[in-house]
């Protein structure tokens, strides 16, 4: 977690984009996964914004306070990359 003076900057973002090409470029992956941190709107919308899509709800995944809670599950495909405009991974 980047520290608070640093929130709201892109910097996740560019971080995400940046280990996702790695990932697909470099190490031969094929679909990323992405759980956001709980109840956290910044984590979902720095997924989004990266190009990643919510494909699943994960159904009591977690036990928070002794309840279980679900956990949405954001990925990302090789095949978006492409289909991403250059200028969006700058």
């Amino acid at each position: 977690m980047l520290p608070s003076k640093y929130h709201s900057k892109g910097y996740g973002t560019e971080i995400l984009v940046a280990l996702s090409k790695h990932c697909f470029e470099s190490l031969g992956y094929h679909k990323l996964l992405g759980p956001p941190a709980y109840n956290n709107n910044s984590s979902i919308n720095m997924l989004q914004k990266a190009g990643y899509k919510q494909e699943a709800i994960l159904r009591d995944n977690w036990i928070l306070e002794g309840n279980y809670i679900d956990t949405p599950l954001y990925t990302l495909l090789e095949k978006d990359l492409d289909k991403r405009k250059a200028s969006e991974w700058h």
